[in-house]
C-alpha cells in the first residue's frame, strides 16, 4: 500500500487557450513553493422531505460545484508573480522586448474608469504520490503581497476553478524552474501629491501589504452543463487595500497628516533584484513596480516595534490613476 508523503507534494499550472477557457491544457509550469491540498467547493444540499421517517433518506444534490487551491505563503519572486497578476489583473502572457535588452517587461493594468480586460485562465493539478486532484479556469480570486525590513517580500493567493477532478499529473514533468526572490531591503518607497515615482522616502519605509481583490465573479448560467460548474466569469469591481508603515519621524508625521486631511496620495513601490544581462533602454534589473494612488482610510495611533515608535496607515486605492504592476524578468512568454 502506498502511502502519501508531504515530501512528494507539488502543483503544475498550464495557461490555457484565450479562445477556450476552461478547456484542459498540459501543465508545464512548476510551482515552486510550499504546496496546500486542493479544496473541492461543490455544494452539498441535503433535501428535507417529509416520508413518515424519523430518519432521513439521503437525498443530497449539487446544484453547483468548483474548486480552490490556496497559495501556502511563499517568497514572491521576479519569475513567478506574472502567472498570479496575469490570473487577476490583466491577462498579459508576453514579455515586451525592452529595445535590445536581455529583459522582457510585464505589464498588468487595471483600468481606472473602463472595463476590465480578461484574465488568463490556467489548469491546475495538485497532489503527491498517492492523488492528483485537478481544476481548470483557474483564475486568482485574490492575492497579497507583503513585506518587512530584514524579510522577503511574501505572497499567499487564493486559485478558484471550475471543479475538483480526479486526474493525473502531465506525462511529461515541466522543468523545475529557477528563480530569485523579491528582498524588502532592494525596495524604494515613493510617495508624491502629484507624479507618481517622484520622491522617494529613504530611511523610514518599514514594512507594506497590499491585498488585490480582483471582483470577478463565477457565472453559473442555464447552458446545458450537466456538472453543474461555472460558464464564464462576469468582470467585477476590484477591491485594492494595504498598508504601509513608516518610522515616526518627518515621514511618517507627514502621511499622518495626509490621512487626517484625506490627501490623494500617488505611491510606488520599486524593487530590483540582480541584472537581467544586457541592459535595456528602461529597465536593468529584475524587478517589481506596483503604483497605486490611494488615500489612508484611518488616522493612526503610534505604535512601537521593540524599542522603536512607527506609524502604520491602512489605504485603499482611488480611481485617480490606474492601478499598475509590472514585472521584468528574462522570460519571453509565460
Amino acid at each position: 500500500m502506498a502511502y502519501g508523503l508531504k515530501a512528494f507534494r507539488k502543483a503544475w499550472l498550464g495557461k490555457e487557450t484565450t479562445t477556450a477557457p476552461g478547456t484542459e491544457v498540459a501543465a508545464d509550469i512548476y510551482w515552486r513553493g510550499a504546496v496546500e491540498g486542493m479544496k473541492d467547493d461543490r455544494a452539498m444540499d441535503v433535501i428535507e422531505e417529509d416520508i413518515g421517517m424519523t430518519l432521513p433518506s439521503g437525498r443530497i444534490i449539487s446544484p453547483r460545484v468548483g474548486a480552490t487551491w490556496e497559495v501556502a505563503e511563499t517568497p514572491a519572486t521576479y519569475q513567478q508573480l506574472p502567472y498570479i497578476f496575469s490570473a487577476s489583473v490583466e491577462g498579459t502572457v508576453t514579455g515586451a522586448a525592452d529595445s535590445a535588452g536581455a529583459n522582457k517587461i510585464y505589464q498588468f493594468d487595471r483600468a481606472a474608469c473602463t472595463a476590465a480586460g480578461a484574465v488568463a485562465t490556467y489548469t491546475i493539478e495538485v497532489g503527491d504520490n498517492v492523488r492528483v486532484d485537478k481544476m481548470t479556469y483557474g483564475f486568482v480570486e485574490e492575492w497579497t503581497l507583503s513585506g518587512a525590513a530584514g524579510e522577503a517580500v511574501m505572497l499567499t493567493a487564493t486559485w478558484r476553478g471550475r471543479e475538483t477532478t480526479d486526474g493525473e499529473f502531465t506525462s511529461t514533468a515541466p522543468t523545475l524552474p529557477a528563480v530569485e526572490e523579491i528582498l524588502f531591503t532592494t525596495g524604494k518607497l515613493y510617495v508624491d501629491a502629484t507624479t507618481i515615482g517622484t520622491t522617494q522616502k529613504t530611511g523610514s519605509w518599514l514594512g507594506f501589504s497590499v491585498t488585490y481583490a480582483g471582483g470577478n465573479v463565477p457565472l453559473y448560467t442555464g447552458d446545458g452543463n450537466a456538472t453543474a460548474y461555472f460558464s464564464t466569469l462576469k468582470p467585477g469591481v476590484p477591491e485594492i487595500t494595504g498598508e504601509l508603515t513608516f518610522e515616526h519621524d518627518a515621514t511618517g508625521t507627514a502621511e499622518i497628516t495626509a490621512a487626517r486631511n484625506k490627501t490623494l496620495r500617488y505611491v510606488r513601490m520599486l524593487f530590483a533584484g540582480s541584472s537581467t544581462g544586457t541592459a535595456g533602454a528602461l529597465y536593468s534589473h529584475y524587478t517589481l513596480k506596483m503604483d497605486l494612488a490611494i488615500k489612508y482610510t484611518e488616522v493612526p495611533v503610534i505604535d512601537a516595534e521593540d524599542t522603536d515608535d512607527v506609524v502604520t496607515l491602512p489605504f485603499t486605492a482611488v480611481y485617480n490613476t490606474s492601478p499598475q504592476f509590472t514585472v521584468v524578468n528574462k522570460a519571453a512568454a509565460l
